[in-house]
Parts: C-alpha cells; structure tokens; sequence
C-alpha cells in the first residue's frame, strides 16, 4: 500500500474521531444548558452508590479476566490464572491508546512469553468479542423493541403493549444467543471468519502460522453463560451508577441496563474511537433522556459518569490483582 493512501486513511480517521468527539461534547454542553439545576443535580448525587457501581465493575473486570485464563484452557493451552489475568488486565488498559489496535495486539505479545503465538491469542480476543457483542446486542434489543411497539399500532391497548413486549424481547434475545451458540460449535465457520476477515483483511500482521484450538461444546456452553453473567455485573453497575444521579430509575430496570447494552454495542462496532468513547456517549444521551424520570441535564451526567466508572473499574481491577500477588509473595518470603 502507498504511503500517500495510508496517510489519507489516517487523516481521513483522525477526522472523525475529532468529529465524533466534538459531537458528544455538544450533546453534552446542550443537555447540561438546558437546565438551570445541573450542578444542584451533581451535588445530590449518592457517593455511596457511585462508588459501588465502580467496585461491582471492577469485579467484572476481574471475572472476564478470569474466563480469558478459561477461554485460553479450554482451547488446549496450559496456562495459570494469574498468568493469563496478568496478560489480560495489562492489555485492557492498552484498549485507550488512540489511533491503533494495540490493545488488542498486545495481548498477543504479552502471552508469547507462555508459549501462546500471536495468533492463538488473537483468536482468543475474537471468539470473546463475538460472544459478549451478541449477548450485548440482544441485551439492547430490548429498548429498541419496547420503543417500536410503543409508538407504532400494533395492539389496541397498553396492556397488549407490553404483553408484546415482553414476548418478543424473550424470543429475540433467546434466538441470538441460540445463534451465536450454533456459530460457535461450529468451530470451521469461526476460524474461516477470523482467518479471512481479521488477520487477511484487517491486520495483515505476521501473527504465526498455526493455531491449536481444542473447544467442546461443553466449553462454549460454559463460555456463554460466563459472559451471561459478565453482563448481568455490567448491567448491575450501571443501574447503580443511574440509581446515584436518579433515584426514580429503580422503576426503569430494564430499560436502563439495555440503553446500556445498546450504547456499549454501538459503541464496539464503531471502532474508530478507543473504547468507543464518544459513540457510547452520545447514545447515552439520545437514549436516556427518552426514561420519564431521566432529565437532559442528568442523562449527561450518567454519560459522563459512566465512562469515570470503567476507567476507574478497569484501574481498579488492575491495582486490586497487583496488590494481591504482592501480598501473596511478602506472605511467601514472611514464611
């Protein structure tokens, strides 16, 4: 590829992160000028449950760590727990160095050291994200679905309403989970959709040559249901987060965790910004403010709030796995 293409692409990317932050930042500003009680609205914030959404996050984090050193197990590797959480919660912190998929690579690197290629690695990176991205979107199908049979004529009444609510967000979020269960027991898809999409097509990187998977379908039953409950944490702690701004959203629970799930989906796809900071932003305060007891003003403090607690979660989950294992070799020397 030239050099001049490149640079274009470059450029071309850089554009729309800036724009895509200069469009959250306007949100943002809108939201917070159209009332006259925002920093009234920050001062009631409860600390308390702020803080314990960022400790139930800092658990997820842990956990997903935890079920990389399974997803790495299952598939024929013998690894340690804390190797593999090691190598995980040291490459998750990369996810926000802007511009490049170093995040995701350096995993790769990391785990050389375990005589895990790159490959292998970046397989591992690629079957978790499919998985936690299809239980992510039927968790935010659910809003989508609700809001649709609500504003369209499709029952004569409320009460239908929500009967067909209920109905059809069970049965959607029940088939793509049944989906991407089939997907992934049938391993020769999987493996042909990542060799020729990710590492032909995407990283064109000399990532090794072989790859050794060893899955059952006991393994990948147990991996969905780990990111089942990866999710149920996720959504836990950003109810928490939304109880701290508004008390009254205790009412809106479902609702709530998938505008959630939606925005981090969303979020994922548009993989031009780090994290997807700025798309989950925006969604967030598209979407929250369409919650009665949401005001504009404070759907932009949960968005803000809830990009300090991953950051502080992520963090967080990394100081509390160093601590331990330094607690754990001065106990060893003290004995």
């Amino acid at each position: 590829m030239k050099k001049g293409n490149v640079s274009i692409k470059k450029l071309i990317k850089t554009l729309l992160q800036i724009l895509l932050y200069a469009v959250a930042i306007y949100f943002i500003f809108d939201r917070v000028q159209s009332t006259d009680n925002i920093w009234e609205n920050i001062s009631n914030i409860d600390l308390f449950y702020a803080g314990i959404a960022v400790v139930i996050f800092a658990l997820q984090t842990l956990f997903n760590a935890y079920l990389w050193n399974y997803l790495m197990q299952a598939s024929g590797e013998k690894v340690t727990l804390n190797g593999q959480m090691d190598v995980y919660l040291k490459s998750y912190l990369l996810r926000y160095i802007p511009g490049n998929v170093v995040g995701i690579l350096s995993r790769g690197e990391f785990n050389r050291k375990y005589g895990i290629s790159r490959i292998k690695s970046l397989w591992g990176w690629f079957f978790e994200n499919i998985t936690y991205l299809a239980i992510g979107a039927s968790i935010g199908s659910y809003f989508v679905i609700k809001n649709l049979a609500e504003v369209t004529i499709v029952a004569n009444d409320y009460t239908h309403r929500s009967d067909l609510v209920m109905i059809s967000g069970v049965a959607f979020l029940v088939i793509v989970i049944a989906a991407s269960l089939l997907l992934m027991f049938k391993s020769n898809w999987m493996w042909n959709l990542f060799h020729e999409v990710i590492v032909k097509k995407l990283m064109r990187k000399n990532l090794g040559r072989t790859i050794d998977v060893k899955l059952n379908n006991n393994s990948r039953f147990l991996i969905v249901l780990g990111y089942l409950v990866s999710w149920g944490l996720y959504s836990i702690s950003f109810l928490f987060l939304a109880f701290s701004v508004v008390p009254s959203t205790i009412d809106y629970p479902f609702a709530i965790a998938s505008i959630n799930a939606l925005a981090w989906t969303l979020g994922y796809v548009f993989i031009i910004t780090p994290s997807g900071t700025g798309v989950r932003e925006a969604v967030f305060l598209s979407l929250l403010a369409m919650i009665p007891v949401v005001s504009p003003a404070n759907s932009a403090i949960i968005a803000i709030g809830m990009r300090l607690v991953t950051i502080l979660g992520e963090v967080g989950a990394f100081i509390i796995f160093k601590g331990y294992n330094l607690l754990n070799k001065l106990n060893n020397r003290l004995d």
